[in-house]
């Protein structure tokens, strides 16, 4: 079962119920009883009639459950029925050993259900299956799944937001689950595009009047795209801290897509090799500090609350680090000892930053704009600069407490 919804709910019945167990048997079984009961009509009044072709539909996931159901099955006197309905019509037809798959497969889909189920609903479907009221779970959920979405995303909505899920590398920047799902050659997305500023953030009113209202609330740089779960959460209390968490999710998605777009061009190395050729010039050299080379998991180097920044380094790092490191031993050779006089004053400024109090993600941006102050090298190098800061993250003394030193460049 990939989705809460009611065609997977009947694809899972039918990997567990004895025949006649096929899509248009338990389509009717499952929605003809409402039809009955609420007396529903169809287009010309009469009573309204689930065709072979309106039942494939609905199991391709090309239509929504007729919204005359979908209404129905808000009555609360429908839930008995439902319950009664698999107590007789199904729990007895299950096989004895499928039975257990089919509960766990629709366990499961609870669990890790992508659009978001309140926790109370969660809590009642788990607490009935832990409790053994087979019949009492597949009665609630059958009605749940009728009142939720069953049609696949428009594929014409999910391309115009192709450049906002390219930015964020089709995963969630608070989470980083994926947010595109492909079951059967069918994109399914998962995702949901949030207006960072909008009308109902809350907040003091000096706290608001920081905020620059855009001209136009669809523009680019007012949208992210984040998991459904997430989205919901921003959406639901939208405070003056969650916007301003979410407008550097943003500055962090745009860097890291400046990067990944310009990976593997000759202009971004030879930037590197610039600035590096350059770095011999900040030196004064001052008494060299011992700086640590072992090379940490940045897991260990950068907070919990920086899990965005450690995102874009370990991009930066995957894709430059080896690039850097040759282009430093190219520069010991011709120059021994240099690289050590440059990593000690890397390893100064980024004391004094932690000294005066300045975060991870500060320390990260201002060493970047320190080194490009030296270079005089313009905006045009700022690229090159976060790189080399992202290097010395990973190999020296930026946000790095080991005990172990050296001098030498890295292997």
């Amino acid at each position: 079962m990939k989705e809460l919804c009611f065609s997977e709910y009947v694809k899972c019945l039918q990997s567990a119920i004895q025949p006649p167990n096929n899509e248009t048997y338990l389509v009717e079984l499952l929605l003809n009883w409402i039809i009955e009961k609420e007396n529903i009509k169809g287009k010309n009044q009469q009573p309204m009639v689930l065709t072979q072709s309106v039942i494939s539909e609905i199991m391709n996931r090309k239509i929504e459950i007729p919204k005359a159901i979908k209404e129905a099955c808000s009555k609360e006197k429908l839930l008995p029925e439902a319950i009664s309905l698999c107590q007789t019509k199904i729990i007895p037809y299950l096989d004895y050993m499928r039975r257990h798959d089919m509960f766990a497969c629709m366990r499961q889909a609870v669990n890790k259900d992508a659009v978001g189920i309140a926790p109370v609903n969660k809590d009642l479907f788990l607490n009935l299956l832990d409790e053994k009221k087979e019949a009492d779970f597949l009665g609630s959920l059958l009605i749940y799944v009728i009142k939720r979405n069953n049609r696949y995303a428009d594929p014409a909505e999910y391309v115009n937001h192709i450049p906002l899920l390219d930015e964020a590398g089709y995963k969630c920047p608070v989470c980083g689950v994926p947010l595109i799902e492909y079951v059967n050659g069918t994109t399914l997305p998962q995702y949901a595009v949030v207006h960072i500023y909008n009308e109902k953030i809350t907040g003091a009113q000096e706290e608001l009047a920081e905020i620059p209202k855009p001209q136009d609330m669809d523009d680019f740089n007012n949208m992210i795209v984040l998991c459904r779960s997430h989205a919901k959460r921003y959406l639901s209390d939208v405070t003056f801290d969650k916007y301003k968490q979410m407008r550097e999710y943003k500055k962090h998605l745009k860097a890291d897509y400046a990067l990944r777009t310009e990976n593997g061009s000759q202009e971004i190395e030879n930037s590197i090799r610039s600035v590096i050729q350059a770095l011999r010039r900040i030196s004064n050299y001052a008494k060299l500090e011992a700086l640590s080379l072992e090379a940490l998991e940045l897991d260990r180097k950068i907070l919990p609350r920086n899990n965005l920044l450690k995102n874009l380094l370990k991009s930066q790092i995957l894709q430059y680090y080896k690039f850097i490191n040759e282009q430093f031993h190219t520069l010991e050779r011709s120059e021994p000892g240099i690289f050590g006089i440059i990593a000690s004053e890397v390893q100064l400024k980024y004391k004094k930053l932690a000294n005066a109090g300045f975060s991870q993600e500060d320390i990260y941006e201002k060493l970047a704009v320190w080194l490009n102050k030296h270079l005089k090298k313009g905006q045009s190098a700022m690229c090159a600069c976060r790189l080399i800061v992202a290097f010395f993250i990973q190999n020296c003394e930026v946000f790095d407490d080991s005990a172990q030193q050296s001098y030498l460049i890295p292997e």
